[in-house]
């Protein structure tokens, strides 16, 4: 009896860490839109104007100099991959010799690719959320079975 209901609170505390890790992604992204646009680094730097003490605050809530490292562990993967872009130019697939891109765009195609880069860091920081999500509820269903199996349903809040 004890051991299902420990099991169930267990579970419960799981799936809320799930939740609050999904709302922290979602803040943090939404973190990430807001700075590039009012001027804030990747360093840790106030971002221009009002909102600077703002942003300090939510960066000592979430946990501070750990999300500077995988910023900058992101802005490496972002740098290696650029770099292999550029080797793609090279070879005259990506850009021409006078620097401008194929289509005329200059550097427009930067901001492009850093644009379809975030989408794509997006996406995979849902998927990795909802795949986290959906292995707590199935535990949280398995033990609800438990439970009703041991027919302790009563006893659940």
């Amino acid at each position: 009896m004890d051991e299902a209901s420990e099991k169930l609170a267990e579970e419960t505390m799981m799936r809320k860490r799930a939740e609050q890790q999904l709302r922290k992604g979602d803040a943090g992204l939404t973190w990430h839109r807001e700075a590039r646009g009012r001027g804030k680094d990747g360093g840790g730097e106030e971002a221009e104007g009002e909102d600077g003490e703002i942003w300090e605050e939510e960066e000592e809530r979430e946990g501070g100099e750990g999300e500077d490292e995988e910023e900058e562990e992101n802005e490496e993967e972002r740098e290696e991959s650029e770099d292999e872009e550029e080797g793609e130019a090279e070879d005259g697939e990506g850009e021409e010799e006078d620097g401008e891109a194929e289509d005329g765009e200059g550097g427009g195609a930067s901001v492009v690719d850093a644009l379809r880069e975030e989408v794509e860091l997006e996406r995979i920081l849902r998927a990795l959320a909802e795949d986290g999500m959906k292995a707590v509820e199935q535990q949280v269903e398995r033990l609800r079975e438990e439970v009703s199996a041991a027919g302790l349903e009563a006893s659940l809040p």
